[in-house]
């Protein structure tokens, strides 16, 4: 204390030793004194975070105390109280108080007020947590209350201003809309903000429920301004509609095709093509691309130039899909797929089946390209699934050898 005293007394002031005395004990006691005051404070701040992190109504009560001016503190004893059943009024009272711009002392007052019956003074607070903190707790708070008070008018405002904040899992707020609609539509026109965040979190939402037959508008305007994130979504979407409502499968493919988020052309039922047709990316196994075997039974490779290459070591399954893609076509009309593919080391019969539906040809081994065309007709739907199978043939040993899946074409059968 005294080495500070005299660099004070040298430094910052310019006392020398031939000031009065009187000056320079006074400047020592006046630092003497505001050196004790800190370490009284911190002694103060320290044992009320000790008892703070107790947190019982006791410990709450003696930190509320010690740092009477610390609206966290009020509010925690408000809690501790309000669960051991006594009133938690005042203290939440002085913490909105010490800190009238915090929003949870007033969500806490108004629906403490609500629980008492009262309604109007409910809404009054919660409309002021609302006005001071325009983040998602009080839009919440006051979507719930509008909401248990069979409000819809005010329910719809707040909901959608609620969940065009919100953050995380938003299935309650969801989960509520649906309770409070009269029609699915109402909850999406009403409630769900036209951001990317809140359509993906929505149509994930819906998927999640069971409920993709309702998807569609949602799924569009999300597509629409999809990023990468979104495919794997929307694709479970395409997934999920394909039998149902191919078109809207369509939909939903070709706009990701446009928006460069697929490497493929969109689909068109006046130009049919295979998707992926020379194996030059690597497959989505999602919609409309190729879904793939497993990578182990038998082992498959895209390899060099295009193609896919299954190798089989008489050891398979006796009956493997080995690749499958569905078709988008004009129901009814006749079409040829043609495929080219060739065989190494595979001795006859190989038990490869080029398929479309119910219609089928093998793929008999060949050591050189071959091309096997398959005629059919577009089911009324106008999605058909190409497949291509191996099955072990009858009375044989399974197969050996190799085949090569070079391309995949459509055409019109002749006249």
């Amino acid at each position: 204390m005294y080495y500070y005293c005299r660099l004070f007394q040298a430094k910052a002031i310019g006392f020398s030793e031939e000031s009065p005395r009187f000056f320079r004990y006074l400047v020592a006691a006046a630092l003497f004194g505001a050196s004790a005051l800190g370490i009284w404070l911190s002694f103060t701040r320290a044992r009320a975070d000790l008892v703070y992190r107790r947190n019982t109504i006791y410990s709450l009560s003696e930190a509320a105390r010690l740092t009477p001016s610390n609206a966290a503190v009020h509010l925690s004893l408000a809690l501790q109280q309000d669960l051991a059943g006594q009133n938690p009024e005042p203290e939440l009272r002085a913490a909105a108080r010490l800190d009238p711009l915090w929003s949870e002392p007033w969500m806490r007052l108004g629906l403490l007020a609500e629980s008492r019956g009262d309604a109007d003074a409910a809404e009054r607070l919660l409309l002021h947590a609302a006005e001071i903190d325009r983040q998602f707790p009080p839009r919440a708070a006051l979507m719930r209350f509008y909401a248990r008070q069979s409000r819809a008018a005010e329910f719809w405002v707040w909901a959608r201003r609620a969940i065009d904040r919100s953050y995380g899992d938003r299935s309650p707020l969801f989960d509520l809309c649906w309770t409070m609609a009269r029609d699915p539509e109402e909850v999406y026109s009403k409630a769900v903000p036209p951001t990317r965040v809140a359509l993906e979190a929505y149509v994930d939402y819906l998927l999640a429920r069971g409920r993709s037959s309702v998807a569609a508008t949602p799924a569009t305007d999300l597509a629409a301004q999809a990023v990468a994130e979104d495919r794997e979504l929307l694709l479970n979407y395409c997934d999920r509609r394909m039998d149902d409502a191919p078109s809207e499968s369509v939909s939903i493919w070709n706009s990701l095709c446009r928006r460069g988020l697929l490497p493929y052309r969109p689909l068109d039922t006046g130009a049919p093509a295979v998707v992926n047709a020379e194996f030059s990316d690597n497959p989505f196994g999602r919609a409309f691309d190729w879904k793939l075997a497993s990578t182990h039974d038998p082992s498959n490779a895209r390899i060099p130039g295009g193609g896919l290459e299954f190798s089989f070591g008489g050891h398979q399954a006796e009956e493997i899909e080995l690749i499958s893609q569905k078709l988008w076509l004009i129901s009814g009309k006749k079409y040829v797929v043609l495929t080219d593919f060739q065989t190494e080391n595979v001795t006859f019969p190989g038990g490869f089946t080029v398929s479309v539906d119910d219609r089928s040809a093998p793929l008999p081994p060949a050591d050189r390209l071959a091309t096997v065309p398959l005629e059919f007709r577009a089911p009324a739907s106008g999605v058909a699934t190409l497949r291509v199978r191996y099955r072990r043939p009858l009375g044989s040993v399974r197969t050996e050898g190799t085949l090569i899946l070079r391309r995949f074409r459509i055409e019109e059968p002749a006249p």
